[in-house]
C-alpha cells in the first residue's frame, strides 16, 4: 500500500510538471500511471477522470493501452456497455499498430486483454501467446499480471483469465 501511495505522489507531481511544461506526450503519460495507481487502490472515480485524460490528448503510442485499461475499469464499474466500446476501441487500435509493427508487445499484451473484455477467450489467449514470444522478460510479465488482475476483479473466476493466468506464471517460472 505505502508504495503506490509513493507512486501516486510521484505521478501526480510530474503530471502537475508536464501539464505546465506544455508536453502532452508526457502529460499522457503521466495522467495514465496515475490512473493506474489510482485503479489499483480502488479509487474508480480519480482513475476514470485520469484515463479520460490520458486518451483524451490522443498520443497513438498510449491511446490503445489507455482504451484498454479505461474498459477495465468501466467494467468494475459495472458499465459493460461503455466497457465494451472501450474494449472495441483498443482492439482497433491494437490491430491497427500490429499490422505496422508487428512485434509491439504491449500493443499484443493490450489486444489479449481487451479480448478477455470482449469475452474472446480463444482470440485471447492467441494474442497473449503472440506477445509472450516477443517479450517475457519478468517486468513485462509482471506489468501483465497487474492488468489481468484488474480485469480479475471486475469479471472474476472467467475461464480466460484463467487460461492466461496460467500462461503468464508458467513464462514466469521459465524466468526463474
Amino acid at each position: 500500500m505505502g508504495d503506490n501511495i509513493s507512486a501516486f505522489s510521484v505521478c501526480t507531481r510530474a503530471n502537475a510538471l508536464a501539464d505546465g511544461m506544455g508536453y502532452p506526450d508526457i502529460s499522457a503519460l503521466c495522467a495514465q500511471y496515475t490512473g493506474l495507481v489510482q485503479h489499483s487502490l480502488c479509487n474508480l472515480s480519480e482513475a476514470l477522470v485520469c484515463y479520460e485524460k490520458a486518451f483524451s490528448l490522443c498520443i497513438p503510442s498510449l491511446k490503445y493501452m489507455v482504451a484498454t485499461m479505461t474498459g477495465v475499469l468501466l467494467m468494475e464499474m459495472g458499465q459493460q456497455k461503455s466497457a465494451a466500446d472501450y474494449f472495441s476501441i483498443a482492439t482497433d487500435l491494437c490491430l491497427d499498430l500490429l499490422k505496422v509493427t508487428s512485434c509491439l508487445h504491449s500493443a499484443q499484451y493490450s489486444l489479449g486483454l481487451a479480448y478477455i473484455g470482449c469475452g474472446k477467450c480463444v482470440e485471447a489467449v492467441s494474442s497473449y501467446r503472440k506477445a509472450l514470444g516477443i517479450c517475457s522478460e519478468r517486468g513485462i510479465i509482471a506489468e501483465a499480471m497487474i492488468d489481468l488482475e484488474l480485469l480479475e476483479r471486475a469479471t472474476p473466476g472467467t475461464s480466460a483469465i484463467m487460461a492466461v493466468h496460467a500462461l503468464l506464471e508458467e513464462a514466469e517460472e521459465r524466468n526463474a
